[in-house]
Parts: structure tokens; C-alpha cells; sequence
């Protein structure tokens, strides 16, 4: 059919589809969305393994705190003798390393022994160290009966007390051997 001189067909002939030019873009978008979702998850893994290891680290440190404070909540006015003629008192420490005296521990074995024990901390290799000696007096030449690592990965650790006077010290001997610190810190850094 003929309109006004311009060629009009009936039936206007079109396939559905998409042409080749709206093709290319939508895989130019997918490929531009699919990236940066890869990317994003790439980084919420990496963050989420970060996090984990913190939250480990935050986990060990929380731990040895609250071993730390249990060891000072029972501190024991008991000093012990090592060697014939050496004497600690019921605290004794410097300032990288601390040994107590303490209580609250159930034992239930058959050589009778008493429910304290000697418990120490110190720092070596990267490690704030707890030492446990179950007998009180020993000889000069006795190393602990057990060591545990309680945190890793430390640069230093240092201890403080505080006397009588209310004066932070570096290094507690006490003037009589049951003597107690008010308080003891312990700083670490990793």
C-alpha cells in the first residue's frame, strides 16, 4: 500500500531479539559487576580472617589475665625457702619476672600435700611464661614442674608493684617475708 507517496508495508517485519550493539553491553556490565563482586568478597574474606586471627589473639590475652588474676586474688602469705640458706618471700619479683606463693588449689593426692603452691611468670622468647612448682621448699637446683606458654608473639613484658606507701616499685622483695604488694601491673606489648 501506497500513502502519500511513501511505501508503507502492512505487517512491519521484526524478529525479537536484541542486536549485537545491546549484547555487548550487557556483558560489558556484567563483567564490570561480576569484577567488583569478586573484589568485595575477595576483601570481606580477607577481613573476616583478620578479624578471626584479632579475635584469637584478644581470646589468648583475656585468658592469661584472668590466670594472672586468679594467681593474685589468692596469693598465700607462705614464703618458701630455696636452697639451705636462701628465703623468698610469699611475693617476690623484678621487673620481668614474678614469683607468688598461692592458695585455692584442691589437691587430692596421696602424698599429702597442702593446697598451696609456688607459681611464677616471666618473659622469654616472645613468651609471657607461667611456671608452676608443686612442692613449696625445694632445693636450690629444682626448676618447675610445669611451664606453659600463656600468650605469644610479645616484644616485652614488665611488672610493677605497689607498697605500703602507696609507691610503684620495679622490684618486690617485701620488708618481712610475708609481705604483699597492693597491686601488681603487668604490661605487655606484641
Amino acid at each position: 500500500r501506497i500513502q502519500g507517496g511513501r511505501r508503507q508495508l502492512l505487517t512491519p517485519y521484526r524478529e525479537h531479539g536484541f542486536t549485537l550493539l545491546e549484547l555487548v553491553v550487557v556483558v560489558a556490565l556484567l563483567a564490570v559487576v561480576s569484577t567488583l563482586g569478586y573484589t568485595s568478597l575477595r576483601y570481606l574474606q580477607a577481613s573476616s580472617a583478620s578479624a578471626e586471627q584479632h579475635l584469637g589473639r584478644l581470646r589468648d590475652l583475656q585468658i592469661a589475665m584472668g590466670v594472672f588474676e586468679q594467681d593474685l586474688r589468692n596469693v598465700a602469705a607462705r614464703p618458701v625457702s630455696v636452697g639451705l640458706a636462701t628465703r623468698q618471700g610469699a611475693v617476690s619479683g623484678t621487673d620481668v619476672q614474678l614469683e607468688l606463693t598461692r592458695g585455692g588449689v584442691i589437691r587430692m593426692d596421696e602424698d599429702g600435700l597442702s593446697g598451696l603452691m609456688r607459681v611464677g611468670y616471666s618473659f622469654r622468647d616472645g613468651q609471657l611464661r607461667r611456671h608452676v612448682w608443686r612442692v613449696l621448699d625445694q632445693p636450690s637446683d629444682t626448676k618447675a614442674g610445669e611451664t606453659r606458654a600463656l600468650v605469644d608473639n610479645l616484644s616485652s613484658v614488665s611488672f610493677r608493684y605497689i607498697g605500703a606507701d602507696g609507691a610503684w616499685v620495679e622490684q618486690w622483695r617485701g620488708v618481712a617475708d610475708t609481705d604483699t604488694p597492693r597491686a601488681v601491673e603487668l604490661k605487655f606489648r606484641s
